[in-house]
């Protein structure tokens, strides 16, 4: 293929995935393949790709090939079997802006915006057997989510142990115009009153046996004091008015003709 067409890449990243359909464990990137085994069986997994390249007359340059290694650097990240982080050079430009030429507090805060900046998050492989758990935040300049997991019983995602599995930071501006939805402050708080925790504790128990589908919906609010809704009003995350974050407090109401239910 003529790289340098617009639709190369493209073209090309379709054709790689038919190469290797219905091959597991096979991460094509262009005309690059990672191979992920747990163990010895990874000269097994290296056949096969092996043998589907061959039979699509398609060829390996050993020398710009890493076989059998536990760590790798791929695409500006570093790879490991526990997940995968910024490499450290890629961050070195943020590490080395100059502080600006103002107010200590201004500095102090500059400076701790390059370190989580900088900061190598490892993000982990999603275990099949662990909950997962959607933590969202939200303003009128910027949105964004990170999707973790946590063992069974933490229903508060916040033990040290906890991973996460995805960020995803968006700015606001376009992506909310162009998903017909707005920011906007709630117009009052109402308190939650005992009847109301007793209703929501009973809807909950009657729901204990609902598996990971039916909750898929739920979704745990930050404390933000903006809300997230669309201008027909079908569904709008709220979180307790009057508290900062907390999992429990969180409310998901349905306005599509039914009543809120508070979760």
């Amino acid at each position: 293929m003529n790289f340098g067409l617009r639709n190369a890449p493209s073209t090309f990243q379709r054709f790689i995935n038919e190469v290797l359909f219905g091959l597991e464990l096979f991460f094509p990137y262009l005309d690059d393949i990672l191979v992920a085994s747990e163990n010895e069986e990874h000269k097994t997994h290296l056949k096969l790709v092996f043998d589907r390249l061959q039979k699509y007359g398609l060829r390996v340059n050993i020398s710009k090939s890493t076989l059998g290694v536990t760590h790798l650097e791929f695409l500006g990240y570093l790879i490991t079997p526990e997940g995968s982080k910024p490499l450290l050079e890629k961050v070195d430009a943020i590490l080395s802006y100059k502080l600006p030429e103002t107010i200590q507090e201004a500095k102090e805060n500059f400076e701790n915006c390059k370190q989580d900046l900088a900061h190598s998050t490892l993000l982990s492989f999603p275990g099949p057997n662990l909950q997962l758990a959607l933590f969202t935040k939200a303003s009128n300049f910027a949105i964004g989510s990170v999707l973790q997991q946590f063992e069974t019983g933490n229903t508060e995602g916040k033990n040290k142990d906890d991973v996460g599995v995805a960020i995803v930071p968006q700015t606001i501006s376009r992506h909310l115009a162009e998903a017909n939805l707005k920011s906007k402050r709630p117009f009052r708080a109402l308190p939650l009153t005992p009847e109301h925790r007793q209703l929501r504790l009973q809807w909950c128990q009657s729901r204990s046996m609902w598996n990971v589908t039916d909750w898929q919906k739920v979704v745990f609010s930050d404390e933000s004091r903006f809300v997230l809704g669309t201008d027909n009003n079908r569904v709008r995350v709220w979180r307790r008015p009057g508290e900062r974050y907390n999992s429990p407090h969180t409310v998901l109401r349905h306005t599509a003709r039914t009543a809120g239910v508070m979760v």
